[in-house]
């Protein structure tokens, strides 16, 4: 029977192979392996007993029964094992020659293992190790072969405990664990000027000693840089293989080239664990594991190990270290330490958390399918990212008089992508493409509150946004409050004239002109004009897009005292916008077409013919830049085909309708409330036509809309009311049109127009008036 010692290579690949495939179907593989029986036998054997990765050792006695620790190695004595390695034993020595008394740390080849190519792969570790003077890398002091020709290294012998143990045990604080891992840095640093990679940084492979000395160990799977011998090359193709998966570059675990960057990955893990007490990605095995580190971003670092809250600055020092992209990180391990030193001597650092943008750009690659969310979501949360990056970069340019407004920017930033970036409802059932939008906010609002508790400022510009995402989304009682919320804390931290208030009083003005509350709507856009026209030069677009909120109030009040007024704001907005945008620009189809939809009202025809030229540009403009499948486009479709019915072009007009529903109904589902206005419209298109079968779903449909997101007393409701209540009694259904009727009467609308209309259809159908 051959010697199993003989066979070593062949059963460690075969084993490693095997723990690549599933633990239920390793049986049947094993079956298809043409190999010898007493391999198989080994490799069987092995399986039944692992439990953690492959230990040698275990393997050595079962192969070997001769493996005891020796008495000496050369001219030195062994005191104990002290431990073991992937292919190595290490025992604590000392010479007995009277040479020198001090103990070592003598590095010897498992004898099982004890062959031509480990041979060489010491020689190799020798070779680095002779380049490597630096206090604190653990030094070579001697090597040799022993009398069975086993080659062994003596290295300086470092009492101490791992750097991760040791912080702990003291208790250190950032500072000193800081102080500690610069040292690490240093280490590193001057291998690498030896055009030397370690490969194999962990907390294991670094000791401190009780003079708070860290040193750096075990050069074993090291690269020369610069080493163009054959056997070097495979040994280093061989030990890409022995890295320690935890603290493994992505570069080291893809099998691709490795520089300097691979090491100072291995560091910043190690800074990430020092600092906060776990490691920046997990998984169950080394599928999993490998996975999180290849594909997903690390958890920035918020507390560390001892309750201390991790700066800003310190944060962006540690993810810059452990950046995906080689390019991405500090360029050396000098850069690193420098960095450190510079947050420890409270200068500026090097290191500031990725471009707003480029985070957008990672989540949005890590996470394809948020993307049903809904345009109006994405739209809303990129605005508001946009507006975080405007003021982080004009910060940036005035950073000695602007640096806390670039942190508040950065960090609103860093809570929304925070917010979007994990998902509170997936599990086996529920897959993240299927969330609705409203689902989403119910589940984040709180969180955003909660996270924020401290930063009054933050939170109020995020109950903003939210409150915006919530009216979008026709779900006003959750806007209201969320609101109201965020001007009052503005109003109390900032006083009555700032920006924000103005931001915030638009929204509410928004909210209230939802409800039709139409008086109240009117104050707060009148406030919000008022600050912004103090605080913002007349060509702002801020300032046109409170004039235009204003207007369109006007337009959806229909008084006919604001009519005039209403078209000097129209106008005074489109010059604005015209200047600062351009005269095609998304902004000035908007003003197109508010301005059309004021001209449309006039009986005039002269009037109608602009508001139709007026309606077909902002159309042109928006389909070029929004496309044909945007809610705005489908807006533009509407208005337009209002004025057509209304000029008596009912072929164009139903089309547009048609093609303007099913557009809006693309972009932001079935029932949205923007799908009202079209349904209606084109219901009274079909009863001007006394298509009474068709016209009765549409105004059906829109009343269900507007019942779901509208105010019971909404005069929305009481026109769909007055629409059916009408269809009913011309298709001879006195049952369906007296339903109808009974609740518009309980509206109880103060409105003489349609009270006169409520009488006479009582009359109709024998109803006795209240």
């Amino acid at each position: 029977m051959p010697d199993p010692t003989q066979q070593w290579p062949l059963i460690q690949a075969l084993f490693e192979r095997v723990l690549e495939v599933p633990e239920l179907e390793r049986p049947a593989f094993l079956d298809t392996v043409t190999a010898p029986t007493e391999v198989l036998a080994e490799v069987k054997d092995m399986l039944t007993h692992h439990g953690q990765p492959l230990n040698l050792e275990s393997l050595a006695d079962d192969l070997n029964q001769e493996l005891q620790t020796p008495e000496r190695l050369g001219a030195y004595k062994i005191i104990r094992k002290l431990g073991q390695g992937g292919m190595s034993l290490v025992y604590l020595g000392q010479r007995d020659d009277n040479t020198f008394n001090r103990q070592v740390a003598i590095k010897t080849l498992d004898r099982v293992i004890n062959t031509e190519t480990m041979r060489a792969r010491f020689r190799h570790e020798q070779r680095i190790h002779a380049r490597l003077n630096h206090p604190n890398i653990a030094r070579l002091l001697d090597a040799g072969l022993s009398t069975n020709n086993k080659p062994y290294l003596v290295m300086q012998y470092v009492n101490g405990t791992s750097i991760i143990e040791f912080a702990n045990t003291h208790n250190y604080d950032i500072k000193q664990r800081l102080q500690l891992i610069t040292q690490v840095c240093d280490a590193i640093a001057f291998a690498h000027s030896q055009l030397i990679l370690h490969r194999d940084i962990k907390p294991s492979n670094i000791m401190v000693d009780d003079s708070e000395q860290a040193i750096l160990l075990d050069f074993g799977i090291a690269k020369l840089l610069d080493d163009n011998d054959e056997i070097a090359q495979q040994l280093t193709r061989e030990g890409d293989k022995l890295m320690t998966l935890s603290y493994a570059s992505p570069e080291q675990i893809r099998g691709d080239e490795l520089g300097t960057a691979s090491d100072v990955y291995s560091l910043g893990v190690v800074l990430y664990e020092l600092l906060c007490g776990s490691r920046p990605f997990y998984g169950k095995g080394d599928y999993q594991l490998s996975d999180a580190i290849l594909n997903h971003e690390a958890p920035t670092p918020i507390n560390s190990t001892n309750k201390q809250k991790i700066s800003r600055d310190l944060q962006a020092i540690v993810m810059r270290a452990i950046e995906k992209e080689p390019l991405d990180r500090y360029d050396s391990a000098a850069a690193l330490a420098a960095d450190i030193r510079r947050y420890l001597n409270h200068e500026v650092i090097i290191a500031r958390p990725p471009s707003i943008f480029k985070r957008i750009t990672k989540f949005w690659r890590r996470n394809p399918i948020t993307a049903p969310l809904g345009t109006l979501a994405i739209t809303g949360i990129i605005v508001s990212l946009a507006a975080a990056l405007w003021q982080a970069q004009k910060a940036e340019q005035q950073r000695n008089i602007a640096t806390s407004e670039r942190d508040r920017a950065e960090q609103v930033a860093d809570l929304l992508l925070d917010l979007f970036d994990s998902d509170p409802f997936a599990d086996d059932q529920a897959r993240r493409d299927d969330i609705t939008l409203r689902e989403f906010l119910t589940s984040r609002s709180k969180q955003m509150e909660n996270q924020l508790a401290e930063q009054p400022a933050l939170q109020a510009k995020l109950y903003n946004l939210f409150a915006n995402l919530y009216a979008n989304l026709g779900q006003l009682k959750q806007a209201e409050p969320m609101a109201i919320q965020a001007i009052n804390t503005q109003r109390k931290i900032y006083g009555s004239m700032h920006l924000d208030v103005a931001r915030s009083a638009n929204t509410l003005g928004t909210i209230k002109q939802y409800q039709a509350r139409y008086d109240e709507a009117e104050t707060f856009f009148k406030e919000a004009l008022m600050i912004r026209s103090k605080l913002l030069p007349e060509s702002h677009p801020d300032l046109a897009n409170s004039i235009n909120n204003l207007s369109t109030l006007y337009y959806e009040r229909a008084r006919p005292e604001d009519q005039a007024l209403m078209m000097l704001l129209d106008e005074r907005t489109l010059k604005i916008r015209e200047k600062h945008f351009g005269p095609e620009s998304l902004q000035v189809a908007e003003s197109l077409n508010n301005i059309a939809s004021a001209k449309a009202q006039s009986n005039q025809e002269d009037e109608w013919q602009t508001a139709e030229s007026m309606y077909r540009r902002a159309l042109t403009i928006r389909k070029e830049k929004l496309g044909d499948a945007h809610a705005n486009t489908g807006n533009t479709m509407s208005n337009l085909a209002n004025l057509l019915r209304s000029m008596g072009k009912f072929a164009e007009a139903e089309t547009l309708y048609l093609q303007g529903i099913e557009v809006i109904e693309r972009a932001l589902g079935n029932n949205h409330p923007r799908l009202s206005a079209p349904l209606y419209g084109l219901g009274n298109l079909y009863q001007q036509q006394s298509q009474w079968d068709l016209a009765d779903p549409m105004h059906q449909r829109s009343l269900i809309i507007n019942k779901t997101s509208l105010p019971a007393n909404h005069p929305y409701l009481a026109e769909d009311l007055m629409a059916l209540v009408h269809i009913n009694l011309k298709r001879n259904r006195p049952n369906q049109a007296r339903t109808y009727l009974q609740e518009l009467e309980s509206m109880n609308l103060d409105d003489q127009e349609i009270s006169n209309q409520v009488s006479i259809w009582q009359q109709q159908l024998g109803i006795q008036p209240q």
